[in-house]
């Protein structure tokens, strides 16, 4: 990249340092078709969110180039549950959605998925490992603490241990009696159960993630 290109991303906690790093990897090894605009990354804590981009800071055109900003948000709580895999995939697969959403408001062109393709494949090419699809990614990651402390409903099935427990919608909870939820794995109807039954480990991402948010942090 040329020398006006910047990457402007407040790190607090080590796993965020590396992602840094891994961006400015895949920068440093990529000719990007954009060079007068940097990356803004934030770390935030959404339920249904692994990674998202915008653009729409991204609009300025000056002497033929585009400027501005391209915005990165990566889930902070997914970070440090997998920290291997969110660098290996989650990195790479958001920075191709966002440079190509990036390169064609640049190109006044409307973004379509073949774009996303070819870059999300050369990234792969770098990564070394295959790049999956959204509903793939979340998948790898536990979002119950997020729902948890959402006014999510604590449940259980009759699986054991943490695999067996649940974390439902209220809608879902106050439905229950009239439109039961069955276990894919044991087949058995899910119960409400009290604060008591939930796993260590999700209480312990719950505190977490209270911690976060009373510092003020993104969500």
């Amino acid at each position: 990249m040329e020398g006006e290109f910047d990457i402007l991303i407040p790190t607090s906690h080590p796993f965020e340092e590396e992602v840094e790093c891994e961006l400015r990897r895949l920068v440093a090894r990529h000719k990007w078709p954009i060079e007068r605009a940097g990356l803004s990354v934030s770390f935030v804590m959404r339920q249904s969110e692994v990674s998202s981009s915008d653009v729409s800071q991204f609009k300025a055109i000056e002497n033929g180039q585009a400027t501005g900003w391209v915005k990165l948000f990566f889930n902070h709580l997914f970070l440090i549950q997998n920290p291997g895999a969110f660098i290996r995939q989650i990195v790479p697969h958001e920075m191709a959605h966002a440079w190509t959403k990036a390169r064609c408001v640049a190109a006044n062109e409307k973004p379509h998925n073949r774009h996303d393709n070819v870059y999300i494949a050369r990234h792969q090419s770098l990564t070394q490992q295959p790049i999956k699809e959204h509903g793939d990614l979340i998948s790898m990651f536990d979002a119950r603490p997020l729902r948890l402390v959402s006014n999510g409903q604590p449940a259980r099935c009759s699986c054991k241990g943490d695999s067996g427990f649940w974390v439902l919608k209220p809608t879902e909870a106050d439905n229950l009696a009239r439109e039961p939820i069955k276990c894919p794995r044991c087949l058995r109807p899910v119960g409400i159960v009290d604060d008591t039954k939930v796993p260590e480990a999700i209480r312990e991402q719950c505190a977490y993630i209270h911690w976060w948010k009373s510092n003020g942090k993104s969500s």
